[in-house]
């Protein structure tokens, strides 16, 4: 069975209650169109903190600089998905970063972007395990 690694961001700006940012994914071969979170694969060599840092800046244009990691949070989730009709093994390593910048510029990867409230954000992302991964990065920074 094939194996990928995948790394990402929970991204939020903390304003009254901290707000997140969704990527909406387009259809593919593997699913319908859906919300989640900025990631993408690990290459060979890179560290998960390295893939998820340039994965974000090549989907958001978010730099490394505009962001404040927390060391303290990291989150990883694991799933199978059909491809063709191939059945891949997935994990996907997320950490939690704040950023101040807004605006986004989005890669052709996506087709739009939202800054969303926590129950907004639950209520868009379909699938539990990232949900899951939302729940625990909103209830680490509000016990901060």
């Amino acid at each position: 069975m094939k194996m990928e690694k995948s790394a990402g961001f929970v991204i939020y700006i903390q304003k009254e209650e901290p707000v997140y940012l969704l990527l909406k994914y387009p259809n593919s071969s593997m699913e319908k169109d859906y919300w989640g979170l900025p990631k993408g694969h690990i290459e060979n060599g890179e560290s998960p903190t390295d893939a998820a840092k340039r994965e974000l800046f090549e989907e958001t244009g978010l730099k490394e600089e505009e962001l404040t990691v927390d060391d303290d949070f990291r989150e990883s989730i694991k799933y199978f998905f059909k491809q063709k009709d191939e059945t891949i093994f997935k994990v996907v390593i997320y950490f939690l970063a704040k950023t101040k910048r807004e605006s986004v510029k989005l890669s052709d990867e996506h087709e739009d972007y939202r800054w969303v409230g926590f129950e907004e954000g639950i209520d868009m992302i379909p699938y539990k395990n990232t949900k899951d991964v939302l729940r625990k990065a909103n209830r680490f920074i509000l016990n901060r």
